[in-house]
């Protein structure tokens, strides 16, 4: 038997239902009524719920720290597409599939390129130029 915990306030849909199903034949879908924001406090709310895999609705950043933290569990997530607003302008959602979530990497970069103004006459104080140094080398490493 496979136990689920779902991490969202999204209800579980039908076509999500049966896509799990067919993923883990012997399925339990625990649904968390608790809210938890760290990796600790995932990974404690999966030892409580003594749940195998986590479903994970989570803004990108908590996201990438629960995989940093090496879960040791399965993390999945859903697979919505956005249609058409419908009625009173709502957004609608369909489910497309679940994806195993194996790691995170974000790689940016500035959307118009940095323009160097002049340095007013006497130089800048000595912070301002301590973080101008810090983000002229983060710029350096991203290229």
């Amino acid at each position: 038997m496979t136990r689920l915990l779902r991490l969202t306030r999204h209800p579980l849909q039908a076509e999500q239902r049966r896509y799990l199903e067919r993923a883990y034949p012997r399925l339990e879908i625990v649904q968390s009524q608790e809210f938890a924001r760290t990796p600790e406090e995932i990974m404690g709310l999966m030892r409580r719920c003594d749940a195998d895999v986590l479903e994970a609705v989570l803004p990108l950043r908590q996201l990438a720290a629960l995989m940093r933290a090496r879960p040791g569990f399965p993390v999945i997530r859903p697979v919505m597409h956005r249609l058409a607003s419908g009625p009173n302008n709502r957004r609608r959602v369909q489910f497309a599939c679940y994806e195993r979530v194996r790691r995170i990497v974000l790689d940016t970069e500035p959307l118009i390129p940095v323009v160097r103004a002049p340095e007013p006459e006497g130089g800048l104080p000595e912070a301002v130029q301590a973080k101008l140094l810090a983000y002229r080398a983060t710029l350096e490493e991203k290229r």
